[in-house]
């Protein structure tokens, strides 16, 4: 009998998704089948998984006894080496996916390696996971270690993102080419709901768990409106999860096949990049640029707790 992984709508794509890689890592090393249900995904159109991904056929030598986990349980404790080996198994497009990134990279005159990347997050994270930088602070960093760059590719929710550095690189009067497929209309994303996002009116009298975040009360209240405007993933129609799903999945593919990345990593996206990243040692915490992951650690990096230490 196998092991289950049944992918629901209690979180976003890429915690989800480092749960279900640590549920595949334990069947391949005891041997048992596994299986991806996806029907109910918070991502699934009509296929679920098989939306974005190819088919997982992994069919185990030994019987047991249904494992079914979903997102929040681990069946064991495995390095991040093994994630990023299991991510180079599980995480392969189908070919609608390809030819969209295919297609996009061409838009962009993108090549593989020949560009570097920030990927910044905003939006609901601003309301309890993550504190307000300015892009230029990204910038920089990403200039100390390759002075010499030519095209920056952004990968943001937040399109103030992009205005912040495009203005910062003029002040520099730099010729860097600034690239994002991030609409203008995009202040923000939220994954499942505004339940959080009221309390964002008024941080001081908000949330015990908000505390250490009452530096983003000024942006956020800039972009409240916007960010309340934005239809959570949780309320779109499929065909909106969809196309939302397809453009972080190509975003984030450029970002992973780009020559340097700064991002900062209190974001499962961010974690994602930094292990899938064809050279994670390029893959740089905007907050310690020297810092040195051990890849030996045993934690599921959807908890995040080795990170931005």
């Amino acid at each position: 009998m196998p092991v289950i992984t049944i992918l629901n709508t209690n979180a976003g794509f890429y915690s989800q998704f480092f749960f279900m890689l640590n549920h595949y890592i334990y069947a391949i090393k005891n041997q048992v089948t596994y299986i991806v249900e996806s029907s109910s995904w918070l991502f699934t159109y009509n296929l679920g998984w098989n939306d974005y991904f190819e088919n997982i056929p992994v069919n185990g030598k030994y019987n047991c006894s249904n494992i079914i986990c979903s997102h929040g349980r681990t069946l064991g404790d495995f390095t991040l080496l093994e994630y990023k080996h299991a991510i180079e198994i599980l995480y392969k497009y189908n070919e609608t996916i390809k030819n969209k990134i295919f297609a996009t990279k061409k838009s962009l005159n993108l090549i593989n390696n020949n560009y570097d990347s920030i990927f910044i997050r905003r939006g609901d994270k601003l309301c309890g996971e993550s504190k307000y930088i300015k892009g230029e602070e990204f910038v920089k960093k990403l200039l100390y270690i390759n002075p010499d760059c030519k095209i920056i590719f952004l990968q943001t929710d937040d399109y103030n993102c992009y205005m912040e550095i495009e203005e910062y690189l003029k002040s520099l009067n730099s010729n860097i080419q600034l690239l994002t497929i991030c609409q203008e209309k995009m202040k923000g994303g939220v994954v499942v709901n505004h339940i959080n996002i009221p309390s964002m009116h008024n941080l001081i009298n908000g949330m015990e768990c908000m505390k250490e975040h009452f530096c983003n009360r000024n942006y956020v209240s800039n972009v409240l409106n916007d960010i309340t405007k934005n239809i959570p993933v949780s309320l779109m129609t499929k065909q909106q999860k969809y196309n939302h799903t397809e453009e972080m999945l190509i975003g984030i593919d450029i970002i992973l096949n780009s020559d340097r990345c700064i991002c900062e990593f209190s974001s499962n996206v961010s974690r994602f990049i930094k292990i899938a990243h064809k050279d994670s040692n390029k893959v740089y915490n905007l907050l310690d640029i020297n810092e040195k992951l051990d890849w030996n650690i045993t934690e599921c990096p959807a908890y995040g707790d080795v990170w931005n230490h």
